[in-house]
């Protein structure tokens, strides 16, 4: 059945992702951390292997995404 709203309701949805994504990032760059770098590769293609090759930098990585998660002020 057609819906007249259902475009609209795409359009806000990815509208809200981007907002979420602009406020995340705006945080993470003025926070002065360290960021792991966004691989050239798919992760199933080895894209993240040098970070995940070490328990240090598996260590890392976990911990990093625990905070990232943790901090809701994005919300």
């Amino acid at each position: 059945m057609w819906n007249p709203f259902a475009r609209k309701k795409i359009i806000d949805r990815g509208r809200m992702y981007r907002l979420t994504h602009e406020v995340w990032l705006t945080h993470a760059f003025q926070s002065g951390r360290h960021h792991p770098r966004i691989p050239k590769r798919e992760a199933s293609k080895g894209g993240f292997d040098p970070i995940l090759r070490t328990a240090g930098g598996r260590l890392w990585a976990r911990q990093w995404w625990n905070d990232t998660f943790k901090d809701r002020s994005s919300d």
